[in-house]
């Protein structure tokens, strides 16, 4: 297989391996499209990601590194061994996921639009214990939204949906 170069909407390169690019749904589809249009005699596929920004794409390829090495090191440990993997699968992720709200958004679109559905996953629990135990008013200044509603149209779904608020 050739080197594999992904190029992120503002033009940087990210040269990365087959097996790394495969976990992403959107890219391996791309590949196929690449090697049957180039061959398999390429010496670089370059696939163009147009909507996704280079420090996004950047984070998005740590996480299918890492995710990779940990499905390597979860087939190659014995089973006595799989709790440790997972405890150090677990650290990194909650390290991964110290973002602001912004990044989280961002990763949030590029894991949808790659069609990667470990990193999807944590973003979007991530997502959920950020709005946890908050109310509309906090969900929306977390994440810097206008309300759409006036206050008699807010009263108005309030009062006709009591039975959600109890």
């Amino acid at each position: 297989m050739p080197d594999i170069v992904l190029r992120s909407n503002d033009g940087a390169d990210h040269k990365i391996s087959a097996s790394t690019a495969r976990l992403s749904r959107t890219v391996a589809s791309l590949l196929q499209d690449l090697e049957a249009s180039k061959g398999e005699d390429a010496e670089l596929l370059i696939v163009p990601i147009p909507n996704v920004c280079n420090c996004t794409l950047k984070k998005v390829l740590d996480f299918c590194e890492q995710q990779r090495a940990f499905d390597d090191l979860v087939r190659a440990s014995p089973a006595a061994q799989q709790p440790e993997v997972t405890r150090k699968t677990q650290a990194w992720r909650e390290t991964y996921m110290k973002v602001s709200t912004d990044e989280l958004y961002h990763l949030v679109m590029a894991a949808h639009y790659l069609d990667v559905p470990g990193l999807l996953g944590l973003c979007t629990d991530a997502m959920a214990d950020h709005i946890r135990g908050k109310s509309p008013s906090q969900v929306r200044a977390c994440f810097g939204l206008k309300p759409n509603l006036s206050p008699e149209e807010e009263d108005d779904i309030r009062r006709s949906n009591l039975w959600a608020l109890s």
